[in-house]
């Protein structure tokens, strides 16, 4: 796998993709992810799911004394100088929620001005990117434990309602249809449906739900930063290179750049993940990646689900990656290399409390 993750790197090399540096850089991503795979196997759900916890605690904490007292978020943006800023002052100027990072925490610069609706970045830049791997936590964690009220998903629910994010909200229902499912509770069942009926049309009245949502279906394909104009304009790239993709390097201009008077060679965020696969890999890897990614989380939870139950935790997995590309990034990678290093189910033997 190695090797060939190594070739792949030197072909996109060698059409100008990526850099010596960028290069290396990836292929020693996918030695620690191997790494991981081998070494962690079964334990890595665990441990990520403990890391989630403790920055949706931290996060938390600092949210809440936020919105509590304003006047703290000035105290604490003032330990920015103390720490180095890797974010270059090119993406904050292009970025549609400059903050400033703390490393366990990414604070806005400005407390927003729809303030007391502040909403939470936990250590991302962005609160959706929390609010999907958070999503992704919560239903792992219930896989583990079966258990739906435990102090780890109720700091989980909590911490995703405060990112205030859209698609965050749309994937947790997935989630309470998968707990409603799975439970063998029939009150629970009847609650979790009630409550899915009940609250949704207020949940989608809310101003960030509503206004987000159609804002981003009107755009249409005309705009490559809106979640459907991602698609189009992932579809553009991958037409020309549909074998083997770009790997997250240079991508030539196609005709929406031109439209949206894009320079050349610059960087459009596009934040469709389930699309920037097939621009990342090219098609024929990218199905592979969406096969492994299936059977790495079946492998993960075959000792706690039913086979139904894996494929729902494949489609939230999936909702949680339509507004972000965290289908390119380790965790998920971690996942789908999971299915190639490992080739039996391992018993999972700590319990999420």
């Amino acid at each position: 796998f190695i090797i060939f993750i190594t070739l792949f790197a030197l072909i996109h090399f060698a059409l100008g993709h990526l850099s010596i540096v960028g290069t290396i850089a990836i292929i020693l991503t996918y030695i620690n992810l191997v790494y991981i795979c081998l070494i962690m196997r079964i334990e890595f759900l665990s441990t990520y799911i403990r890391v989630m916890r403790l920055l949706c605690i931290v996060a938390l904490i600092i949210w809440g004394i936020i919105v509590i007292n304003p006047n703290v978020h000035a105290i604490i943006l003032s330990f920015k100088d103390f720490v180095p800023q890797f974010i270059s002052q090119t993406w904050l100027e292009n970025s549609s929620n400059p903050c400033t990072s703390l490393y366990i925490y990414y604070l806005s610069s400005d407390i927003p001005e729809s303030f007391p609706l502040f909403r939470n970045c936990g250590p991302f830049y962005e609160p959706g990117l929390f609010a999907s791997y958070i999503v992704i936590a919560l239903t792992l964690n219930y896989t583990h434990t079966k258990k739906i009220f435990n102090i780890s998903n109720i700091i989980f629910l909590l911490t995703l309602l405060t990112t205030m994010s859209s698609a965050g909200y749309v994937s947790m229902v997935f989630v309470l249809l998968y707990f409603a499912l799975s439970s063998k509770k029939t009150y629970i069942k009847v609650t979790l449906f009630l409550a899915i009926l009940l609250l949704w049309e207020p949940i989608y009245n809310l101003e960030f739900m509503a206004e987000k949502i159609e804002s981003n279906m009107m755009a249409g394909e005309d705009d490559a930063s809106s979640r459907f104009g991602a698609i189009a304009y992932h579809a553009e790239k991958v037409a020309v290179s549909p074998f083997v993709g770009y790997m997250g390097g240079k991508m030539p201009n196609t005709s929406l750049d031109i439209f949206m008077g894009h320079a050349l060679d610059e960087q459009i965020i596009s934040p469709n993940g389930l699309s920037y696969v097939f621009v990342y890999w090219g098609i024929p890897l990218a199905v592979l990646f969406y096969i492994f990614l299936y059977k790495g989380l079946h492998l993960m939870v075959a000792n706690n689900c039913k086979k139904w139950e894996a494929v729902i935790i494949y489609i939230i997995v999936l909702s949680a990656a339509f507004s972000q590309t965290i289908t390119i990034q380790p965790i998920i990678l971690t996942i789908a290399v999971y299915a190639i290093t490992n080739n039996k189910h391992l018993i999972i033997n700590d319990k999420q409390s």
